[in-house]
């Protein structure tokens, strides 16, 4: 049986680590057991992942379909390659960077009750400052991008990080299948109508033997 399309085409190895949005403290008491699991399991399991980034450049766009990576013969892994029109890039998930080692630190800063009004409710402005570690044992460089997203308001990033504010409904990343605690429980009102959404994000280039760190400061309004 011939093949229906084969094409060669440029890619690039990239490293990602994505931290998942964690409800602050105050809200816990709203969610259940199974939702703290999986909240759990997702800071637990958000680790440095290597991907492959593809460019289409043939003449038809790819579908959406599994795609199995190999290198001299060896299988790497299975993941989904998502739809991909000419010219475009996609990013194909391979494994867990077992190289790459990364630290989260997140400390709260500063609390003031009474600190804005907002209808006939005063909230208490919760300040926090996050650090965040990779340390490279490869023996060769790394090209990284980092995505921390929290509930509230991220003001300052170091290391050249972007700061994008979205509120919930705009926020198309926050899907059922990747953060399900979003969609289970009623959730208060004031946690989305004090609060947007904050991503911020890195890109960096980390030598072989070395650490990065990526610093920011927020802050959520708490009732």
């Amino acid at each position: 049986m011939g093949s229906l399309l084969q094409v060669t085409v440029p890619y690039a190895d990239i490293y990602t680590w994505e931290i998942a949005p964690i409800p602050p403290r105050e809200m816990w008491r709203h969610i259940n057991q199974e939702q703290q699991r999986q909240m759990l399991s997702a800071l637990t399991g958000a680790k440095a992942m290597h991907e492959i980034r593809l460019t289409n450049k043939g003449e038809v766009p790819w579908t959406t379909g599994p795609a199995t990576i190999f290198k001299k013969g060896t299988p790497l892994g299975q993941q989904l390659l998502t739809y991909t029109s000419v010219k475009n890039k996609v990013d194909v998930p391979v494994t867990i960077a077992t190289d790459l080692n990364t630290k989260r630190e997140e400390t709260e800063v500063g609390r003031e009750p009474n600190s804005v009004r907002i209808g006939d409710h005063n909230y208490t402005k919760v300040s926090l400052h996050g650090k965040l570690t990779v340390t490279n044992f490869k023996d060769r460089p790394v090209h990284l991008y980092i995505t921390r997203k929290t509930y509230g308001t991220a003001t300052s990033a170091t290391a050249n990080g972007k700061i994008v504010l979205t509120n919930i409904l705009e926020d198309t990343s926050l899907g059922r299948d990747r953060y399900p605690w979003y969609w289970w429980s009623s959730w208060p009102w004031w946690v989305f109508s004090a609060n947007p959404i904050s991503e911020i994000s890195w890109e960096a280039e980390v030598p072989a033997g070395k650490s990065a760190t990526f610093e920011y400061d927020w802050y959520y309004y708490a009732y």
